[in-house]
């Protein structure tokens, strides 16, 4: 009985203790926290963090040494969130370059429609042989020996071919707009659609 009654008055004495330290350290430590984060909720967050670590640690028997571990505490507390809030600002930022990467306006929307109109229009114009063998390349992907063979001609006249309908596009997209024909191939790679 006498142990259980020592152990008694030990955790009594330890709870005494706590709450003497966190009456005195209490304040000046949310103010410290306060001065650092400007913000008075996460400094008192940090600061009750602090003394569950020193529930938990044995500081509470060396009270000569209590006000230097709480404020080493709390400064570790405040780097962590400062780290915390540096990894959420750079998801943050990410997040925000995706959804303007993805983002589309409406008149970015209806120039597109109308820059691959000009040029669906202007394939159809061109001569049966120009058209088929732009189709090949373009949309079938084939190279110039392939189309060359598929279609009993010289690679040469596939070339030519290409060049040419090529041309014609990129004249009708200049007569269209000049400047929206620099806006709309920088803007959506349709340059690359028109490269051999």
């Amino acid at each position: 009985m006498a142990i259980r009654e020592t152990e008694q008055d030990a955790n009594y004495q330890r709870i005494e203790s706590f709450a003497q330290v966190f009456r005195e350290h209490w304040q000046p430590l949310v103010q410290h926290a306060q001065k650092k984060l400007g913000n008075t909720e996460a400094a008192q967050d940090i600061i009750q963090e602090t003394f569950v670590v020193l529930w938990n640690s044995d500081m509470l028997s060396r009270p000569q040494e209590i006000k230097m571990y709480l404020y080493g505490v709390v400064r570790h507390k405040i780097l962590d969130e400062f780290r915390k809030n540096e990894v959420r600002l750079r998801y943050a930022n990410e997040r925000s370059n995706l959804v303007e990467h993805h983002y589309t306006s409406p008149d970015q929307i209806l120039l597109t429609q109308e820059l691959k109109n000009i040029i669906e229009n202007e394939i159809l114009e061109m001569p049966d042989r120009m058209r088929e063998i732009f189709h090949m390349k373009k949309h079938s992907g084939l190279s110039i020996a392939e189309i060359a063979k598929a279609l009993g001609l010289s690679e040469q006249t596939v070339k030519n071919q290409l060049y040419r309908g090529t041309n014609r596009l990129k004249e009708r997209l200049v007569l269209y707009d000049s400047s929206l024909v620099v806006f709309g191939l920088l803007l959506y790679g349709v340059i690359a659609y028109l490269k051999d």
